[in-house]
């Protein structure tokens, strides 16, 4: 089968998160925080963001086979910053 790739694990940091229905769906600035279907995002989130991005996913594992739906997706550029930025972005305290 070859080699995984997983690497090896050389900390752990747990954040306290508040726990809410949206919880690790949509991020501080109401962008999806993952991909999910663009049903669901009508329902949770800002249907019309003009920077929405809608492709054709796999929203449910597993990713590599399985029916692909219109899905709604974070933008690469929305997860990255610095530790205090992402801290900030999810609404982490």
């Amino acid at each position: 089968m070859g080699r995984t790739g997983y690497g090896r694990t050389t900390g752990i940091e747990v954040m306290v998160v508040d726990d809410s229905a949206l919880t690790g769906l949509v991020v501080g600035n109401g962008r999806p925080a993952r991909t999910m279907p663009v049903d669901l995002w009508e329902r949770i989130g800002d249907a019309e963001h003009p920077q929405k991005v809608v492709s054709d996913e796999r929203a449910y594992p597993p990713y590599w086979t399985g029916r692909e739906e219109p899905c709604v997706s974070p933008m690469q550029v929305d997860l990255m910053g610095t530790r205090a930025e992402l801290v900030s972005m999810i609404g982490l305290h």
